[in-house]
């Protein structure tokens, strides 16, 4: 989804108020937890996720995978200081790996990261701008895809998820 007419139709707004600003893809802060959008994945096993995120504010940005629904993901969590794999079972959020952050918080505001997740059956890789950043083993399954967001004014643009051969 390029976000250029507003996001497509096969978007679910789980949680938060999501809309458009200035041609990118943004939720409106809320007091607590995540705002999230998810869509469907495809059905394999393998796919890429790939996102351009506009830095705002220094903020953590989630890609969620595997979702079953805004309790339930596996997420590539990422912002200035580091980034982490999130498992969200109940709400119930759980670390399972750390790396290096996205982006420095010196940085020129609104400048776009390239943020891709890579999903391989068991393994899991996430990257930004080329860097790796996180690469996990993880249980094989399928699920949704999305976006989220917590209190921050970050804005998504040029969604794409991909099938991996």
């Amino acid at each position: 989804d390029t976000f250029d007419s507003g996001p497509r139709s096969e978007w679910q707004f789980v949680r938060g108020n999501w809309r458009m600003i200035n041609g990118a893809f943004a939720a409106d802060p809320i007091r607590r937890g995540w705002s999230i959008a998810l869509v469907d994945a495809p059905p394999q096993t393998n796919y890429r996720i790939s996102v351009e995120v506009l830095n705002f504010d220094n903020g953590a940005v989630r890609i969620v995978t595997k979702a079953q629904d805004g309790d339930n993901y596996l997420a590539f969590q990422t912002s200035a200081g580091e980034s982490s794999l999130i498992s969200v079972q109940r709400g119930e959020e759980q670390v399972i790996a750390r790396g290096d952050g996205a982006w420095n918080r010196r940085e020129e505001i609104g400048t776009k990261h390239n943020l891709i997740v890579l999903v391989q059956g068991n393994i899991l890789f996430a990257s930004a701008g080329g860097k790796e950043l996180i690469r996990i083993s993880d249980q094989p399954k399928t699920g949704k895809v999305g976006l989220a967001v917590q209190q921050n004014l970050q804005r998504f643009d040029d969604f794409r998820v991909e099938e991996v051969k």
